[in-house]
């Protein structure tokens, strides 16, 4: 279980959102059918724990805050942020991953309703979206409303995690043919290719944030261009070169922070 939450190291496992039950039993040693049947008691036993009751309400907010679709390591970085007090941001972002992928299994699960929220993995990615009719159960849609307040509409479960895997696949295939950063209007000029579901505006920003959390090689700047997380650390520096140039002295490690808060990882 500590393994399948992120907990315990899986051997090729590290650069993966979520570790599939595949990896955890070959480190393991058993069949993936004998961990499949720990599954439901586990699930069972997570249903109910107060604090994942409210953790899946506050997935779910997240995600209505986020358009309806999300990267499951975006999920993560804002409830480390919220529940991580006096944690340190590695420990609060190991424990947020384990809490999120506990929530949403227990969601999936569920029996007194239609889970809200749908799960698809692209290769190392894990993306969540929002699946909620407009005129679903109000306790359902009242349940989904989370501490920054109710909303109401429809969101399109399916469509939703196809077009952000779409994003991250676009992204990808950006840098690919690039063989370098791609500037902002171009990243939003490509990715604006992609057709997005019925009623989905996202902006610019959320755009290149969303494809870049979905994509496998690809990360997002402050200035919102897109860079291979592999970036060479020479063309790095040299990307962040003129704005170096008014500072009369510099230190390695000052250039080291400017360049990992334009290109962070």
């Amino acid at each position: 279980v500590r393994m399948l939450l992120g907990l315990d190291p899986v051997p090729g496992s590290e650069p993966v959102d979520w570790p599939t039950q595949t990896a955890v039993a070959d480190a393991l040693g058993v069949t993936r059918g004998r961990l499949g049947q720990i599954g439901p008691a586990v699930r069972r036993h997570w249903a109910d724990l107060a604090p994942l009751v409210s953790l899946r309400d506050d997935v779910v907010a997240v995600l209505a805050g986020l358009g309806g679709v999300g990267a499951v390591s975006e999920i993560n970085a804002v409830v480390a942020e919220a529940r991580g007090a006096g944690l340190s941001t590695t420990t609060a972002l190991g424990w947020a991953r384990a809490a999120v992928r506990a929530a949403v299994e227990v969601e999936e699960a569920r029996t007194d309703g239609e889970p809200r929220v749908v799960v698809r993995r692209r290769g190392a990615r894990v993306v969540l979206a929002l699946d909620l009719a407009a005129d679903g159960d109000p306790a359902q849609q009242a349940a989904s409303s989370g501490p920054g307040g109710g909303f109401d509409g429809e969101f399109d479960g399916a469509a939703l995690a196809a077009f952000a895997t779409a994003l991250g696949d676009r992204a990808d295939e950006a840098l690919r043919l690039a063989d370098d950063v791609v500037p902002q209007d171009r990243a939003v000029s490509v990715l604006r290719e992609v057709a997005a579901p019925d009623g989905v505006a996202l902006t610019d920003g959320r755009l290149v944030r969303l494809a870049a959390a979905c994509s496998q090689t690809a990360g997002v700047s402050t200035g919102l261009e897109l860079y291979p997380t592999a970036l060479d650390p020479v063309r790095a520096v040299r990307l962040v070169r003129p704005g170096l140039a008014a500072a009369e002295r510099l230190t390695v490690d000052d250039i080291h922070d400017r360049v990992g808060a334009r290109f962070p990882l």
